[in-house]
């Protein structure tokens, strides 16, 4: 409802917004874009966030699992480069003030140990602890720290590739 809420307010067209973490409140403050807004909230969630060839808003994961188009160095490729990352071990995620313990409609408190509202994914010696102001309740920060490690691993290889121009290659294509 806040993807689809910031798209309309912005007035842009949404495609396909599907739901995500559960939120009992969320404050879209003017220190950021309504696009940056849905970014960390695409983040939290464990979706990407991108625009169809209309134009429209997607907010969901991206499931292409077959390519449209198979392009060869020297023929389609001018240049590539391939940077690789070491990915989190392990992910905490601890909601602020969690209301998990009295229910997702309570009012939320400081906690003087958050260890059992956190969500917790993967685990070893490089564990990264992070703190969620979104996030109200344990389930919320699970999502979110299987999330995170998940996008680590896929973000572990990243890079960039100039081609020759394609009017054949469409924006969401793979």
């Amino acid at each position: 409802q806040v993807v689809q809420t910031l798209a309309g307010d912005a007035g842009v067209a949404t495609d396909r917004v599907e739901d995500g973490i559960d939120l009992p409140g969320y404050l879209a403050d003017s220190a950021s874009s309504a696009y940056e807004h849905c970014l960390l909230l695409a983040r939290s969630c464990g979706f990407d966030l991108y625009a169809t060839e209309q134009g429209k808003l997607v907010f969901a994961g991206f499931s292409v699992t077959s390519a449209d188009h198979t392009l060869r160095y020297g023929e389609h490729i001018v240049a590539a480069s391939v940077e690789q990352s070491t990915p989190l071990d392990g992910v905490s995620v601890v909601p602020e003030g969690p209301a998990s313990s009295a229910g997702d409609e309570t009012a939320c408190w400081l906690v003087k140990d958050p260890a059992p509202h956190k969500g917790e994914a993967g685990g070893g010696a490089a564990e990264v602890l992070l703190s969620a102001p979104l996030l109200r309740t344990k389930d919320a920060a699970q999502s979110a720290a299987d999330a995170r490690l998940t996008r680590s691993k896929r973000d572990a290889v990243s890079g960039f590739v100039e081609l020759m121009g394609s009017p054949g290659i469409k924006l969401g294509q793979t």
